[in-house]
């Protein structure tokens, strides 16, 4: 018996070493018709990460993806017209499966892996809130689990994908340092963040190359640092709050700059949110952006973004000069790009 004992540990820890990456996600979803939808999220091994993309097409509103990924990952869903869908977090040898409503992906039931199974019955708990749309309602909503519930996985699951936080960083550091934090709850972060799980400082510093991300005006725009002598981009997630005012208001100012282009990027899940505020955001010069799957998205992953709002200021040869959050100090560096 003791024997056993001994060997057991040994057992659990070989099967846990030979747990495979893969994941399967299938669905089958009412009135999805024929179409197709785009996934992307960061795949992992124990060495490297990198962003995985693929247009999934729909038979019948069915369809079943294979992915692989060592550590935790959130899979972005969206419609075949870039319209979020759903935010899925993802762990290695997962089945999982979706059913529910194509057009109501609020109300998905997703089986197969234990977090979004508990998400699924809390988002059923509060589907009036989440309907409202009122950011300060659905921040009491996560509030009131999260206090009671520290710790639970959950918690940080539903911080992370529906705390509105511009304007409330106080609340969500406070919330967030009130979680137990262990392994699970830094992967979830790290999931959303789409941070590589190795990403070092350094990485920060790699030169911006040339991005190509759709724009408010239904069309592609290719942002080239080549083609001035500086380059200003502003990464964002929720239109509120002071910094978001005067990081636009900064965008806007770069088309009377000498030799200077700028562009906002809309990083959030919640496109309608960006189809809204785009009608009212106009630059003489600059962009309106939006990177498809936020942090994930390839064009932006050698910038290793983990959070924004942020502001990047490049020179010719797309080094970055400033990164960080304050307007003031990034049209210092605009000043002294040569």
């Amino acid at each position: 018996m003791r024997k056993l004992i001994l060997i057991l540990p040994l057992i659990c820890l070989l099967l846990t070493s030979c747990l495979s990456n893969d994941f399967t996600v299938s669905a089958s979803l009412e009135g999805g018709g024929v179409s197709n939808i785009y996934i992307a999220y960061r795949a992992s091994s124990d060495k490297q990460s990198f962003v995985a993309e693929q247009t999934v097409p729909l038979a019948d509103g069915a369809f079943t993806l294979k992915g692989s990924t060592r550590y935790p990952a959130v899979m972005w869903i969206f419609s075949a017209a870039h319209a979020e869908m759903y935010a899925l977090y993802v762990e290695r040898g997962d089945e999982i499966s979706i059913t529910g409503k194509f057009s109501d992906p609020l109300l998905w039931q997703v089986k197969g892996n234990p977090l979004m199974e508990e998400y699924c019955s809390w988002v059923r708990a509060n589907e009036g809130v989440l309907r409202s749309g009122n950011p300060a309602s659905v921040n009491a909503a996560v509030a009131r689990y999260v206090k009671s519930n520290p710790d639970n996985p959950l918690s940080a699951f539903l911080l992370m994908s529906r705390y509105t936080r511009p304007g409330h960083e106080n609340e969500f550091d406070s919330l967030w340092a009130s979680l137990e934090q262990t392994d699970e709850t830094k992967h979830i972060r790290e999931a959303f963040m789409s941070a590589a799980p190795d990403a070092q400082a350094r990485d920060a510093q790699l030169p911006l190359l040339s991005l190509s991300l759709p724009s408010a005006a239904d069309s592609t725009v290719t942002l080239n640092p080549g083609k001035a002598r500086a380059t200003v981009i502003y990464l964002w997630h929720e239109a509120t709050g002071k910094l978001h005012h005067d990081a636009t208001s900064l965008i806007s100012e770069t088309d009377s700059m000498a030799d200077v282009q700028g562009a906002d990027i809309y990083m959030g899940a919640d496109t309608t949110q960006w189809q809204m505020v785009r009608k009212t955001i106009t630059y003489p010069g600059a962009h309106s952006l939006w990177a498809l799957g936020g942090a994930a998205n390839p064009a932006l992953r050698r910038l290793n973004i983990t959070g924004a709002p942020l502001i990047i200021v490049t020179d010719r040869k797309g080094n970055q000069k400033y990164r960080g959050t304050d307007p003031g100090k990034a049209r210092e560096a605009i000043k002294n790009i040569k």
